[in-house]
Protein backbone atom coordinates (compact mmCIF):
# COMPACT_ATOMS: atom_id res chain seq x y z
CA UNK A 1 0.00 0.00 0.00
CA UNK A 2 1.31 3.28 -0.80
CA UNK A 3 -0.21 6.45 0.65
CA UNK A 4 0.28 9.90 -1.64
CA UNK A 5 1.81 12.60 0.43
CA UNK A 6 2.89 16.10 -0.42
CA UNK A 7 6.06 17.64 -0.63
CA UNK A 8 7.98 19.39 2.05
CA UNK A 9 7.07 23.24 2.42
CA UNK A 10 9.47 26.06 1.90
CA UNK A 11 9.20 29.15 4.30
CA UNK A 12 9.91 31.53 1.72
CA UNK A 13 7.46 29.93 -0.50
CA UNK A 14 4.24 29.93 2.13
CA UNK A 15 5.57 33.95 3.18
CA UNK A 16 5.79 34.86 -0.38
CA UNK A 17 2.33 33.22 -1.35
CA UNK A 18 0.78 34.86 1.73
CA UNK A 19 2.15 38.66 0.67
CA UNK A 20 0.74 37.59 -2.83
CA UNK A 21 -2.23 36.56 -1.38
CA UNK A 22 -2.43 39.98 0.81
CA UNK A 23 -1.38 42.22 -2.37
CA UNK A 24 -4.66 40.21 -3.97
CA UNK A 25 -6.90 40.61 -1.52
CA UNK A 26 -6.34 44.42 -1.58
CA UNK A 27 -6.18 45.16 -5.04
CA UNK A 28 -10.16 43.21 -5.30
CA UNK A 29 -11.54 45.15 -2.64
CA UNK A 30 -10.33 48.13 -3.98
CA UNK A 31 -11.96 47.27 -7.20
CA UNK A 32 -15.09 46.23 -5.87
CA UNK A 33 -15.24 49.53 -4.42
CA UNK A 34 -15.02 51.17 -7.45
CA UNK A 35 -17.86 49.43 -8.56
CA UNK A 36 -20.00 50.01 -6.00
CA UNK A 37 -18.86 53.72 -6.20
CA UNK A 38 -20.02 53.54 -10.18
CA UNK A 39 -23.17 52.18 -9.39
CA UNK A 40 -24.43 54.68 -7.19
CA UNK A 41 -24.89 56.68 -10.07
CA UNK A 42 -27.46 54.15 -11.55
CA UNK A 43 -29.61 52.86 -8.09
CA UNK A 44 -32.86 52.46 -9.22
CA UNK A 45 -32.17 52.28 -12.77
CA UNK A 46 -32.08 49.64 -15.39
CA UNK A 47 -28.90 47.44 -15.36
CA UNK A 48 -27.44 48.30 -19.06
CA UNK A 49 -23.75 48.40 -20.52
CA UNK A 50 -23.92 51.86 -19.49
CA UNK A 51 -22.25 50.92 -16.26
CA UNK A 52 -19.54 48.91 -18.19
CA UNK A 53 -18.61 52.67 -19.53
CA UNK A 54 -18.55 54.91 -16.12
CA UNK A 55 -16.46 52.19 -14.96
CA UNK A 56 -13.94 52.37 -18.08
CA UNK A 57 -13.82 55.70 -16.58
CA UNK A 58 -12.71 55.42 -12.93
CA UNK A 59 -10.69 52.65 -14.35
CA UNK A 60 -8.60 53.36 -18.14
CA UNK A 61 -5.81 50.69 -17.08
CA UNK A 62 -8.03 47.85 -16.71
CA UNK A 63 -10.44 45.79 -18.96
CA UNK A 64 -13.90 46.04 -18.30
CA UNK A 65 -16.62 43.93 -19.85
CA UNK A 66 -20.53 43.97 -19.16
CA UNK A 67 -21.49 40.53 -19.52
CA UNK A 68 -25.11 39.70 -20.25
CA UNK A 69 -25.55 35.44 -20.40
CA UNK A 70 -27.53 33.08 -18.48
CA UNK A 71 -30.21 35.25 -17.36
CA UNK A 72 -27.62 37.32 -15.11
CA UNK A 73 -25.38 40.41 -15.47
CA UNK A 74 -21.52 40.76 -14.23
CA UNK A 75 -19.57 43.40 -14.54
CA UNK A 76 -15.95 41.66 -15.58
CA UNK A 77 -12.44 43.44 -14.56
CA UNK A 78 -8.74 42.06 -15.84
CA UNK A 79 -5.71 43.44 -16.86
CA UNK A 80 -3.13 45.96 -14.84
CA UNK A 81 -2.13 43.52 -12.54
CA UNK A 82 -5.17 41.04 -12.77
CA UNK A 83 -4.49 37.82 -15.48
CA UNK A 84 -7.45 37.01 -17.53
CA UNK A 85 -7.97 33.53 -15.61
CA UNK A 86 -8.34 35.46 -12.33
CA UNK A 87 -10.40 37.87 -13.55
CA UNK A 88 -12.97 39.55 -10.84
CA UNK A 89 -16.54 38.94 -11.85
CA UNK A 90 -19.29 41.42 -9.96
CA UNK A 91 -22.46 39.92 -10.36
CA UNK A 92 -24.89 42.85 -10.53
CA UNK A 93 -28.52 41.22 -10.70
CA UNK A 94 -31.07 38.74 -12.56
CA UNK A 95 -33.19 39.39 -16.07
CA UNK A 96 -36.17 38.74 -14.03
CA UNK A 97 -35.86 42.06 -11.85
CA UNK A 98 -32.81 44.15 -14.01
CA UNK A 99 -32.79 46.77 -11.27
CA UNK A 100 -29.59 48.69 -10.13
CA UNK A 101 -29.90 47.80 -6.12
CA UNK A 102 -26.84 48.09 -4.09
CA UNK A 103 -28.16 46.27 -1.28
CA UNK A 104 -29.05 43.16 -3.17
CA UNK A 105 -25.44 44.07 -4.93
CA UNK A 106 -23.58 44.21 -1.78
CA UNK A 107 -25.62 40.70 -0.80
CA UNK A 108 -24.55 39.24 -4.33
CA UNK A 109 -20.77 40.21 -3.87
CA UNK A 110 -19.95 39.34 -0.53
CA UNK A 111 -16.82 37.54 -1.20
CA UNK A 112 -15.68 40.59 -2.63
CA UNK A 113 -16.66 42.88 0.69
CA UNK A 114 -14.54 40.55 2.91
CA UNK A 115 -11.37 40.70 0.84
CA UNK A 116 -10.42 43.80 3.17
CA UNK A 117 -10.60 41.99 6.09
CA UNK A 118 -9.31 38.67 4.79
CA UNK A 119 -5.98 40.88 4.08
CA UNK A 120 -5.71 42.19 7.47
CA UNK A 121 -6.24 38.80 9.03
CA UNK A 122 -3.02 37.23 6.60
CA UNK A 123 -1.10 40.49 8.21
CA UNK A 124 -1.21 39.41 11.43
CA UNK A 125 0.85 36.25 10.39
CA UNK A 126 4.64 36.42 11.46
CA UNK A 127 7.55 35.25 10.32
CA UNK A 128 8.09 33.01 13.46
CA UNK A 129 4.29 31.73 12.96
CA UNK A 130 5.03 30.68 9.04
CA UNK A 131 8.41 29.18 10.63
CA UNK A 132 6.71 26.86 13.31
CA UNK A 133 3.90 25.77 11.21
CA UNK A 134 6.10 25.40 8.08
CA UNK A 135 8.32 23.42 10.45
CA UNK A 136 5.52 21.25 11.77
CA UNK A 137 4.54 20.19 8.46
CA UNK A 138 7.39 19.44 7.49
CA UNK A 139 7.65 16.87 10.10
CA UNK A 140 4.72 14.79 10.22
CA UNK A 141 5.32 14.65 6.50
CA UNK A 142 8.69 13.01 7.53
CA UNK A 143 6.58 10.64 9.99
CA UNK A 144 4.00 9.42 7.73
CA UNK A 145 6.81 8.98 4.57
CA UNK A 146 8.60 6.70 7.31
CA UNK A 147 5.50 5.18 7.78
CA UNK A 148 4.59 4.61 3.81
CA UNK A 149 8.09 3.33 3.57
CA UNK A 150 7.68 1.24 6.50
CA UNK A 151 3.77 -0.03 5.60
CA UNK A 152 5.26 -0.61 1.35
CA UNK A 153 6.35 -4.28 2.24
CA UNK A 154 3.25 -5.34 3.88
CA UNK A 155 0.82 -5.23 0.63
CA UNK A 156 -1.69 -4.16 3.80
CA UNK A 157 -4.69 -3.37 1.96
CA UNK A 158 -8.60 -2.94 2.89
CA UNK A 159 -9.30 -6.69 1.37
CA UNK A 160 -6.04 -8.21 3.77
CA UNK A 161 -6.72 -6.30 6.95
CA UNK A 162 -9.12 -4.60 8.53
CA UNK A 163 -6.89 -1.66 9.35
CA UNK A 164 -10.03 1.02 9.71
CA UNK A 165 -12.34 -1.32 11.45
CA UNK A 166 -14.67 -2.23 8.47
Amino acid sequence: MTIQFEKKLDVGKVNDAIQKRIESAELNFKLWKVVQSALLKFEGKTISKRIETEIKKLLPDNTIYYDNNYGMYHIVIWGNGIKYDNRLSFLLGYANNPIVDGKKILDHNLCHELEEGRANKLKTITLDMIVEKVNTWNQGLEMMQSVNKWADGFEISYYGFDIEGR
